[in-house]
């Protein structure tokens, strides 16, 4: 290797000189192995090669930024000032200054207008000042962007207004309105609806059906199969289910409420109660009954909308029940031939909201469901058409009557399936038969004919009223009316039995003829006679009857005159203090604002009758003397004595109580409300 340079004497070498090395030693221009280090500009140095050297920068200025120069040296710049910046010169070296105009004396930024701004104070130089306005706006108005980059003023709100959302639109102000419970605000496409009620109702029940055609399977013995989707909403919250759908495990003698659960899943229960109809959408009612060797299933609708709150809907189910609307005094039973039964004149049977028409059957007996309890005391059918025969229930068996026996049938209607609008009608075999017609209406007014229960009222059964059949004729002798309502005038009872009873014409010379063949043309017939009898009609005044009074008549005269007196009849009394001596016959209605005690008289006839009604706040009590008692049904009766009594639990509460023995034993025929037995 070879250096030009000089030794630290002094001494310039006068050419390049050689250095050798070998293994061990450098072998310098000195001779001795030594070789010269020589500062050039900034640059010091220390030592020789074959010892340790030091090369340090020379000249330099603390905290300066340090520049070239054409000398291979270093130029220390002036330290800069706090926040000043270091400016480049192309000619000459940089130099440190604060950025303004005095350093940016040819630099200048153009502002120009946008949409809806407007600039002042342009070309503006860094360290001048520029306004920036907002155009194109109203005052007090929202202001929305648009495509443009700019903005649109909306109309200005009125007071009380609110802004509305719009997917595809501005949004725009609108004004609070309300209908039917429900909070519209509406401008143009921008609507917002409030359901007023939110807070209030909890919204429960079945919205809508979807698809078409049939509702439901229930052919398949123990499964249940929905057959259209549909809507409901469970607590305000909206369900959808899909169909079909199978619920299975339907076992006989029971009836099952078909539900949708909040997963929107077809389940079933046997039980009723306010959780399900607040947290589930009922559907259906199917029973699947106990008829030996193959059961029946049978299904009427039960999806009441979910507009109705919940815990009303429990509470009518639990203490009113399906009723018939009675509107224009429709629904009425009608004998049909011998054996049949039609229905008079249309009307409605309502289940708090759910309606089923009850159509008139056009002079054409109806099909009834023929209904017995077996010897399990389950319910099964019989046979269903539209003909009656002379049977009862004998101990859980069906039988025919005994030789001029009579047999009752107590009739009801249930609501429509949806598969079909028509309403399902059922008739319930009694379970006693009767030696005459006389006993087999008193069984009707004493209440003990057989009567819907368990599974069967499952189905919400409403009464229209009975039958009597008579073996010897085999046919229907009496139909008495007797309807589930809930208007003040209970129902049309009565009974046309009169109309079914054939009549001799050959007891009744010169005045009946071949066309009076029952009771009511032959009254007709004798009517128009009396009346001819006035014109001295020779054939008439042939004819002169004679009328024996019966309990409660009195008669007087004969011939053409006849005077009838109800001697015996029932006489209302407004009790206005708080007790009463209660007399045979008569009536009681019992207005005090405390409670009123009435008291069984110590001496009444066999048949004698007495009815209380309550009017005012107090209620009743009917109190007994030594001796007396009061039987409600075959369990309950009163204490007897004078600790026994009869009260109200309301003060519109009804009895009607009836002498079954003479002085001493009384029995309930008829009641309204929740009479406390004592």
């Amino acid at each position: 290797m070879s250096q030009a340079g000089s030794f630290d004497s002094g001494t310039p070498l006068a050419d390049i000189e050689t250095i050798t090395t070998d293994d061990t030693n450098i072998v310098g221009p000195d001779g001795a192995g030594n070789v010269f280090l020589v500062g050039g500009a900034n640059i010091g140095t220390t030592g020789v090669i074959a010892n340790t050297a030091t090369i340090n920068l020379n000249g330099m200025t603390d905290h300066a930024v340090h520049v070239g120069n054409a000398t291979a040296s270093l130029t220390a710049l002036a330290v800069g000032g706090d926040n000043t910046v270091l400016l480049g010169n192309t000619t000459a070296n940089p130099s440190w200054g604060t950025v303004g105009n005095a350093a940016l004396t040819n630099s200048s930024v153009t502002l120009s207008d946008g949409n809806n701004i407007t600039v002042t104070g342009s070309p503006l130089s860094l360290g001048g000042t520029a306004s920036f306005n907002l155009t194109g706006t109203t005052q007090y108005a929202v202001q929305v962007g648009d495509a443009t980059g700019s903005l649109d003023s909306l109309a200005v709100g009125t007071d009380g207004q609110i802004l509305i959302a719009a997917t595809t639109a501005n949004p725009a102000f609108g004004t609070l309105g309300s209908t039917n419970g429900t909070i519209d605000i509406s401008e143009g496409a921008n609507t917002l609806s409030i359901d007023a009620t939110a807070g209030i109702a909890t919204d429960t029940g079945f919205a809508t059906w979807g698809g078409a055609g049939a509702y439901f399977d229930d052919t398949t013995l123990g499964d249940f199969e929905l057959l259209r989707p549909g809507t409901g909403y469970i607590n305000g919250k909206l369900i959808a289910w899909t169909a079909p759908q199978t619920v299975t495990g339907l076992t006989a003698g029971n009836a099952y409420l078909i539900y949708i659960d909040s997963a929107g899943d077809i389940q079933k229960t046997t039980t009723y109660d306010l959780a399900l109809v607040q947290d589930n959408i009922v559907l259906f009612e199917c029973l699947r009954d106990s008829t030996p060797v193959t059961n029946n299933q049978i299904t009427v609708k039960e999806n009441h909308t979910y507009n109705f709150q919940p815990s009303a809907s429990y509470y009518c189910h639990r203490v009113i029940g399906t009723v018939i609307d009675n509107t224009d005094n429709g629904a009425n039973i009608t004998l049909n031939g011998t054996q049949k039964i039609q229905i008079n004149g249309a009307d409605f049977l309502t289940d708090h909201g759910l309606y089923t028409d009850i159509p008139d059957s056009a002079a054409t007996g109806v099909t009834w469901n023929k209904m017995y309890t077996t010897a399990a005391g389950k319910w099964a059918i019989h046979n269903t058409n539209d003909t009656f025969a002379g049977v009862y229930n004998n101990a859980g068996t069906v039988d025919a009557l005994g030789a001029g026996k009579f047999g009752v049938y107590r009739l009801y209607v249930s609501k429509d399936s949806l598969n079909a609008a028509t309403p399902t009608y059922f008739a319930v075999i009694n379970d006693a038969q009767y030696n005459n017609l006389t006993l087999a209406n008193a069984a009707i007014s004493a209440g003990s004919i057989s009567i819907s229960t368990n599974e069967l009222d499952f189905l919400e059964l409403a009464q229209l009223g009975y039958i009597i059949f008579s073996e010897a004729t085999t046919s229907i002798v009496s139909v008495i009316i007797s309807k589930a309502t809930l208007r003040s005038t209970i129902s049309t009872t009565g009974t046309n039995t009169a109309a079914l009873v054939t009549t001799s014409v050959t007891n009744f010379n010169h005045i009946l003829g071949a066309t009076d063949t029952n009771v009511q043309q032959a009254l007709e017939t004798i009517d128009d006679v009396i009346l001819r009898s006035d014109a001295g009609d020779a054939q008439a005044t042939a004819a002169v009857f004679t009328i024996a009074g019966g309990t409660g008549i009195a008669t007087a005269g004969a011939g053409s005159t006849v005077t009838i007196n109800a001697s015996g009849a029932m006489v209302w009394n407004e009790v206005v203090g708080t007790s009463q001596a209660m007399a045979v016959d008569n009536g009681y209605v019992c207005n005090n604002v405390a409670l009123v005690t009435c008291t069984l008289p110590d001496t009444a006839a066999f048949g004698s009758v007495i009815k209380i009604c309550g009017k005012g706040a107090g209620g009743w009590k009917i109190a007994q003397n030594a001796g007396e008692s009061i039987r409600w049904d075959e369990a309950s009766v009163t204490t007897g004595g004078v600790g026994g009594s009869l009260a109200s639990t309301d003060d519109h509460d009804f009895v009607e109580i009836l002498c079954t023995t003479a002085n001493t034993t009384w029995t309930v025929l008829g009641s309204k409300g929740n009479i406390l037995i004592t």
